[in-house]
């Protein structure tokens, strides 16, 4: 037996619960989404590339990495992860309305 996580409140996401002009079911956006774990980690990695970059190239104290590669990860994760999704939720309705 699966247990399906809690949808996202509708009104804080913008969406409505069918499409307007092709009734395609937006039930699919679940709080437990994979696709945000995705994005997350995609960025961390990203994050972490920046972090090996700065250690390997001038061997820095461990602060100097919180200072410089921690803040860019977390503002990137916080003021980009909603446009992301959203980008990516649509691409995959899109390609689920054509099949």
């Amino acid at each position: 037996m699966t247990v399906a996580g809690p949808t996202l409140s509708l009104a804080r996401t913008g969406l409505k619960p069918k499409g307007e002009v092709c009734d395609l079911d937006h039930s699919l956006a679940k709080r437990r989404d994979p696709l945000a774990s995705f994005l997350i980690a995609f960025i961390c990695a990203t994050g972490m590339a920046l972090a090996c970059m700065i250690q390997f190239t001038y061997a820095p104290s461990m602060w100097t990495h919180l200072l410089i590669a921690l803040p860019p990860v977390l503002l990137i994760c916080l003021l980009s992860l909603r446009p992301l999704k959203a980008g990516l939720y649509a691409i995959g309705s899109a390609s689920r309305y054509r099949k």
